[in-house]
């Protein structure tokens, strides 16, 4: 029990310092919240960003919703008092935060540092439900995964639903694969609030349970989730319809020059490495973990043709799915530490 408190709080504490580093580790202004202008976050916040931006409602109802619970003069009284401090103001300055939605910014960081630390422990849960092993391991892993994400933030800017995202999907993982389905889909629903993506959980859905489950009942699963997601993103595209953008940015031809360029030799030492990793010993490694691996493949599709292949963050849902084939490799193949695969809950 004390080994378990000390673990969970050793969690808190890496999510806290793997978040700072995300928040104020941006080396320049197009690594921070608002290194898109199309996307600032206070835009986002108040729904006049561009699209797809927009559209990923969730933190802005949970932000508003929070920021509704106070006066705002309580909240001007507190953002003036924080930008009396001269690290604040220079700070919000060098990251160009817009300062009169400081109170703003505060809630919505906040949940996604809570998103942070809420995936370090249903990360711990999704471990625990696929492997049997040491508690030092279940322990050890969670904190880990999470020191393990800092290369996400390395290209790109940061958008506030990114840690919702990792922790949604996860959560859609280990409900799946639990069949827990009066949880999993209001989880899947507040995913697809939060972004789109969060309909490719029904492609490791089918990959799952294809002849592990009748054909009526598959039909019936996959019918809700193509419902909730056209409802939701329906509604999003029509709540924001006449801002700037679209819901789907094209960047095929930009994505394919950018893999036709020269590649870096550490770059392709890593690939490599990550790869023989993940592949190696595959059979032997869980079977929900072997088909949701697959996932790469929709994804990186999606990638291709909507988003820009040197972001990694857009990759975020496949984090824990790549970072325990790995581990498996690791741990259970190199080190020969004994372990037990569980069965899917029937």
């Amino acid at each position: 029990m004390r080994n378990k408190i000390l673990a969970s709080r050793i969690h808190v504490l890496a999510s806290v310092v793997v978040f700072t580093m995300w928040v104020w580790g941006a080396d320049n202004f197009s690594t921070s919240l608002n290194g898109d202008p199309r996307s600032t976050l206070g835009a986002i916040l108040h729904g006049t960003a561009h699209r797809p931006f927009v559209e990923r409602m969730l933190v802005p109802i949970l932000t508003r919703g929070v920021y509704a619970l106070a006066d705002e003069e309580r909240w001007n009284d507190l953002s003036r008092f924080l930008l009396k401090i001269p690290k604040i103001q220079e700070e919000t300055t060098r990251l160009g935060w817009e300062t009169q939605y400081l109170p703003e910014y505060i809630i919505a960081l906040g949940l996604a540092l809570g998103s942070l630390i809420g995936f370090a422990f249903v990360f711990e849960r999704f471990y625990s439900s696929l492997y049997e092993t040491y508690d030092v391991v279940t322990n050890a892993l969670p904190t880990l995964a999470v020191l393990c994400l800092p290369p996400f933030f390395d290209v790109g800017t940061h958008y506030i639903y990114d840690f919702p995202s990792l922790l949604l999907f996860t959560m859609g993982l280990l409900l799946m694969q639990k069949r827990k389905w009066t949880l999993f889909y209001p989880v899947f629903i507040i995913g697809c609030l939060n972004k789109e993506t969060m309909v490719i959980l029904l492609v490791g859905f089918v990959l799952l349970f294809y002849q592990r489950m009748s054909r009526r009942k598959m039909l019936l699963h996959v019918a809700a989730q193509l419902g909730i997601f056209a409802i939701v993103k329906g509604l999003a595209m029509y709540q924001y319809g006449a801002n700037p953008g679209s819901s789907l940015e094209f960047h095929l031809y930009r994505n394919i020059h950018f893999l036709l360029l020269p590649y870096n030799v550490v770059t392709l030492i890593v690939g490599a490495v990550i790869i023989g990793l993940t592949v190696y010993d595959i059979k032997e490694k869980h079977i929900l973990l072997r088909k949701m691996a697959w996932l790469i493949v929709p994804f990186a599709a999606l990638m291709v043709v909507f988003g820009l292949v040197n972001e990694v963050r857009a990759l975020y849902e496949l984090f824990p799915i790549y970072f325990l084939l790995i581990a498996h490799t690791v741990l259970f193949s190199f080190l020969k530490l004994p372990f037990k695969l569980k069965l899917a809950t029937e």
